[in-house]
């Protein structure tokens, strides 16, 4: 969890708006927490014998589950780790019967809101009750969009 935390710190780091870290800290003592098998998942990159990063998913209800913390440390950017670690989260969700991914994105995470898109992921309707006004939540539908989640 300490491999976690410090990952989940470097992302906060990365982003520029607070609103996306409200209980932060709570969260960052509770791991696994909300994460935490069998509904949640932890995901952790490498490369060779480094850390390159991480990504995880958290239960809303029976069917939906929420994408959050995608982060990929700088050096290995641009190397399809974050795509990867994507379609890891998202075989691992459809097989554990999971119907819809959503998640929150800003404008400014380009690359990110780009591999959403790639992804198959589309604009939704907020799924928390006082969202962020800057954030633009995206969402998948894991029943209509299956051959994605093989290639």
């Amino acid at each position: 969890m300490d491999l976690i935390r410090t990952l989940f710190c470097e992302y906060e780091s990365s982003v520029d708006e607070r609103a996306c870290f409200n209980d932060f800290e709570r969260e960052l003592a509770a791991l696994p927490g909300d994460y935490a098998a069998p509904n949640g998942c932890l995901l952790i990159a490498s490369s060779g014998s480094a850390v390159s990063g991480c990504v995880a998913l958290r239960p809303l209800d029976r069917s939906t589950v929420e994408v959050k913390r995608l982060y990929v440390r700088e050096p290995y950017r641009r190397k399809g780790i974050g795509a990867a670690l994507m379609r890891t989260l998202i075989r691992r969700a459809h097989h554990g019967g999971i119907s819809k991914l959503v998640l929150e994105t800003l404008p400014t995470m380009r690359a990110a809101n780009n591999l959403y898109q790639q992804l198959g992921f589309v604009h939704a309707c907020a799924y928390h009750p006082d969202p962020a006004p800057i954030v633009t939540p995206l969402m998948l539908d894991l029943q209509t969009n299956t051959p994605m989640i093989n290639g």
